[in-house]
């Protein structure tokens, strides 16, 4: 419907009875109000000062239902596959046993990494403070120059309420584009300054899900309807498809962002495409089948029909972000898609649920951007971590605390030392350390972490016996509390023993490396990243013994823990594929040491600028190697 003025309130009351009519637009002065208006008809789209800008607007309409916000496409998606063997059996000619004993039998480790930290980042915004006015400012410089998505902006400044996120979110405007793209690209910077509206969405779709489920349990003579189906059409491209779906029977499977399912399974297969059918090769048609279990509340997901800013038409069901679901069955149908049959559940990988339990009580605490920041340099991204510490010394509720401001100081040391900012960081741990020692006893446990900071100074410094020094100091604290710090006491032994390591007193190196990794396998989970560091320190002992099975066999499981508990691109990887890879070319295994030397140059891409001279050196190895492959088969 077009009209040239306001529908009455009757005329809206009809229009909203009447499935016929979709979409209602309006011809008028942009000095109305309109925010108040949309809140009178769902059905109502828009308003148009001019008939040229409403036909422009026309034309770009599909022939079939769907939103102006693209529908369910792949922008607004974003999934993670948590395990599965099947996919490296299919394409390679490995072996299920090889697999099983090899250091890197399950590619989609990193996926599950990503998903725990996509996970751990939305709870630490949903507790951070914030106001709308950082995330206006933001808004308003993000769209300068496009006139339209300003009057956007302009109106949620002026009428936005927290129990209208959900609206906001389901309109064509700034909002939905700028989170569901940091979503998908897990862009930290703007899901902090859109923190305030992730909060009252995730807020408000928990509110609706409550609401639904005892309206659900609550409705008397009714049958029970336990499991309710939902589904979704998505066109995925062939080796994501692949990768995180088709090979995957069985597994988990998470998605990072705000996931829109409809009730219609018509409507979504019309959404999937159908790519056998004039589409592009290089993409699937996918339509998945959801069973939603009601009894399971640890997702959050409601039929925001009635909150939405379209219609009823979509019955559209939205799960909040950190969805888990397990992938049924994945079936090729007559209709020219695939049928995947995915069911929400409350189970997680358990070496995955146990790391991130363990994440959760060591990163998220009292002060949100001190989390952040933990978070961040634990992720690796350094420069982000810097960021939000320095912004977290910026707050009073942070400042107020000499405890807090000393552990702040001791993070951005650490984060300064990883890029290699010596300066810097002796400055920060000893801004730290000034603290402790003139509010603290001398056995205050926080003492610790800090001696043996300086100690990792004084180590890399070539300043051996000062090195052990602090960290012997390091021990004793963490030894001479009531409560040991374990953790610490494991930290300790490790670090001694590297010193030992590099004064080559290799059997007492060996002896403080046992000691702590008997420690960590105590406390910590068994893909705890800490594990791989021991495994690590062990296999440069048998390393410099030039005992190369043994060194292999421990970088070996040092790879596999950090390929289930890091990010694909964190630093430590690239570290224990180029020690690999020089011990496969001790070992005259060409091939191998030349796969793991070009991962590790591709994971230092990443990391370092284009100079570095770790860069040149490793690219001059594979080139060599290379060479020498090549000679060997002439």
């Amino acid at each position: 419907m077009i009209s040239k003025r306001i529908p009455s309130d009757t005329l809206l009351q009809v229009c909203n009875k009447h499935s016929q009519i979709n979409s209602i637009y309006i011809l008028c002065s942009k000095d109305i109000n309109t925010a108040k208006t949309f809140e009178t008809s769902i059905k109502i789209r828009e308003f148009y000062a001019d008939l040229g800008s409403l036909c422009n607007q026309l034309k770009q309409l599909p022939s079939i239902t769907r939103f102006p916000r693209e529908g369910f496409t792949r922008n607004d998606f974003t999934i993670n596959s948590l395990s599965s063997m099947a996919y490296s059996c299919i394409f390679s000619t490995t072996s299920i046993s090889q697999l099983q004993s090899s250091q890197s039998y399950n590619p989609v480790k990193h996926q599950e990494a990503e998903f725990m930290y996509a996970l751990l980042l939305r709870d630490i915004l949903i507790e951070t403070e914030s106001t709308p006015k950082e995330m206006i400012e933001f808004c308003l410089e993000k769209y300068c120059h496009n006139d339209l998505q300003l009057k956007y902006i302009e109106e949620f400044d002026e009428y936005y309420i927290p129990c209208n996120a959900i609206f906001w979110y389901t309109r064509d405007t700034f909002l939905y584009r700028l989170l569901n793209a940091a979503l998908r690209e897990q862009d930290i910077d703007t899901l902090y300054l859109l923190r305030f509206f992730i909060k009252d969405l995730h807020l408000q779709l928990k509110g609706c899900h409550a609401i639904q489920q005892q309206m659900s349990n609550t409705i008397i003579d009714a049958p029970v309807q336990r499991i309710e189906t939902v589904y979704r059409g998505q066109l995925m491209i062939n080796e994501e498809f692949d990768k995180k779906i088709r090979y995957n029977t069985g597994s988990f499977f998470s998605v990072n962002s705000f996931l829109s399912t409809t009730v219609h399974k018509d409507l979504a297969s019309v959404y999937a495409g159908n790519v056998s059918n004039g589409g592009t090769c290089n993409m699937q048609s996918v339509l998945f089948e959801i069973d939603i279990d009601k009894t399971i509340n640890k997702f959050p997901y409601a039929n925001i029909s009635t909150e939405s800013a379209f219609n009823e038409v979509e019955s559209e069901i939205l799960f909040t972000v950190g969805a888990v679901f397990r992938i049924q069955s994945v079936d090729w149908s007559d209709q020219g898609l695939w049928n995947v049959k995915l069911k929400l559940t409350g189970e997680e990988d358990i070496q995955l649920q146990n790391l991130t339990k363990y994440m959760k009580e060591n990163i998220i605490w009292l002060h949100p951007l001190v989390s952040l920041g933990d978070l961040l340099r634990v992720m690796a991204q350094y420069k982000k971590a810097e960021q939000f510490y320095l912004l977290a010394l910026q707050e009073p509720y942070v400042n107020d605390n000499v405890r807090t401001v000393a552990g702040v100081y001791n993070d951005l040391a650490t984060i300064y030392n990883e890029m290699r900012e010596s300066d810097k960081a002796i400055e920060y741990y000893e801004k730290s350390l000034d603290i402790k020692v003139k509010h603290f006893s001398e056995n205050d446990p926080s003492l610790a972490p800090t001696y043996a900071n300086l100690g990792s100074m004084a180590c890399d410094a070539f300043e051996y016996d000062l090195a052990l020094t602090y960290y012997k100091k390091a021990l004793d604290i963490d030894q001479s509390t009531l409560n040991p710090n374990q953790n610490g006491i494991a930290i300790d032994y490790n670090s001694i023993g590297l010193v030992y390591k590099k004064q080559k007193r290799y059997r007492e190196a060996m002896e403080m490396y046992e000691k702590s990794i008997e420690i960590r396998l105590k406390i910590f989970p068994s893909n705890h990243p800490s594990l791989s560091t021991s495994y690590n320190n062990i296999a440069m002992i048998y390393s410099a013994q030039r005992n190369y099975t043994k060194t292999i066999e421990y970088l070996q499981k040092t790879l596999e823990i950090q390929l289930n508990s890091l990010p694909p691109h964190h630093p430590p990887l690239a570290i224990t594929y180029q020690n690999l890879s020089m011990a496969y070319d001790r070992q005259h295994q060409s091939n191998k040491a030349l796969e793991c030397m070009k991962k590790a140059y591709q994971i230092d891409l990443k990391n370092l600028p284009a100079d570095d001279p770790k860069l040149v050196q490793n690219l001059e190895w594979i080139t060599d190697v290379e060479k020498r492959l090549l000679d060997m088969e002439s």
